[in-house]
């Protein structure tokens, strides 16, 4: 649970980031998702960007009784999301841990699990769908393609990586496309725009059977 005095410092509208990660000792890094109190309130909202709606990534596909991987899922507000849109199960991976508290808050121990663990080293059992979201700008051009490949491994039907891919990461989005190019990978591209700010790019890949 997140206490009090911490509360008080994320809720402080008057400081910012970099001032806030100071005073807690936190990376900046754990400020790119928000941060939500344990009943669902947004205590500090991340520090680019609002949080995307899922439905504007899924185009009306459904996730009723699908397992939803999120890797580098932060505090898993995506992953509550696909709960509330049906998922029978979501799965969280990230280094720090800060999702776990939400499973039990919430009461969804029985369709939530979390694993603090580095992406590149989690080994998945299947799953229907996997989310990628806002994560490659931290990996290495060879870091990317390998964890293309994992994800292809649990994936049964899709993968989703989502992203700005702006003009400093635009080469991130040129390393995907290589990749599933040569491996001859069914693929789409879409975008949506967030909030009336800015475009977002989603890379849909598809399973191959």
């Amino acid at each position: 649970m997140i206490e009090n005095k911490i509360l008080e410092i994320l809720k402080n509208k008057n400081m910012t980031i970099q001032e806030k990660s100071e005073i807690l000792g936190w990376s900046t890094d754990k400020f790119y998702q928000n941060i939500y109190d344990m009943d669902g309130n947004v205590v500090q909202e991340s520090y680019d960007i609002e949080q995307y709606d899922l439905k504007d990534i899924l185009r009306g596909e459904t996730l009723e009784g699908k397992t939803v991987l999120d890797l580098g899922c932060n505090c898993g507000s995506y992953l509550f999301e696909a709960l509330k849109l049906g998922a029978k199960k979501v799965i969280g991976v990230d280094k720090q841990d800060c999702m776990s508290k939400f499973i039990k808050h919430l009461g969804v121990t029985d369709r939530a699990e979390f694993y603090k663990q580095d992406i590149l080293k989690y080994d998945s059992s299947p799953v229907e769908i996997t989310f990628i979201i806002d994560v490659l700008a931290y990996l290495s051009n060879n870091e990317i393609e390998y964890l293309i490949d994992k994800m292809k491994s649990y994936t049964k039907e899709k993968i989703y990586i989502v992203d700005m891919f702006s003009r400093n990461y635009a080469h991130q989005y040129n390393i995907v496309i290589d990749k599933l190019e040569r491996d001859k990978t069914k693929y789409e591209i879409y975008k949506f725009n967030h909030r009336d700010r800015f475009d977002v790019k989603v890379i849909e890949i598809r399973d191959d059977e």
